[in-house]
This record gives C-alpha cells, structure tokens and sequence, in this order.
C-alpha cells in the first residue's frame, strides 16, 4: 500500500507541474515547486489520518525525501497544522530556507 502512495504522489507531482506548467506561463521549476508543497501537504494531513486510525502509514523516509526534492513549505503546513511529526522541525525550518533562497534566486535572475 505505502509503495501505491509513493507511486501516486511522484505520477500525480510530474504530471501536475507539467500539465500546471504547459497551461500556465509559469516554468516547469516553478510548477513543480508549487505541485510537490501540495502533495507534501496533502501526504502530512493522509499520514496523521492513519495514524489516528491505528492504520498502516507513511515512513518517515518517504517525508524526508518530499522536503529534499523541493516540499520543505508543504511539509513544514503540515507539520503546523494537522500538529503531526513535531520531530522534524528544526531540519525542516533549515530546508526550507534553503528552498526560499533557492526560489528567490531563480526569481531575481529571471528579472
């Protein structure tokens, strides 16, 4: 089941910020940004809903692996406002500086 929900969050990511992007004058970084914070948002508020259920939930590697490849602000919502995986906060808040730098970077040499 968790290999299903991993599966279906990278497809849906991909073919989100590419959809998101071709429609939008929007590049693909930037979709991708924004459509991987909404699955990482969408997987902390599934995953406490599991753990709420005593049911089977998502490992913490797979949450890890959201924040590197660019979910640091939708993992850090999450964290804040389902109250779930409080532990990962300090290397979350670090991340997701980086990623804002980052973001502000590609911004300011776009202009």
């Amino acid at each position: 089941m968790n290999n299903a929900i991993i599966t279906g969050v990278v497809i849906f990511s991909i073919i989100g910020a590419a959809f998101f992007s071709e429609k939008t004058d929007i590049s693909f970084i930037y979709s991708w940004i924004l459509v991987i914070n909404v699955s990482s948002f969408l997987c902390y508020g599934y995953d406490k809903n599991q753990a709420i259920q005593s049911r089977y939930r998502i490992p913490n590697r797979f949450f890890i692996l959201l924040v590197m490849v660019g979910g640091a602000i939708g993992s850090f919502a999450g964290i804040h406002l389902f109250r779930h995986k409080y532990k990962f906060q300090p290397m979350l808040f670090f991340i997701t500086s980086i990623h804002c730098l980052i973001l502000y970077i590609f911004w300011f040499m776009s202009h």
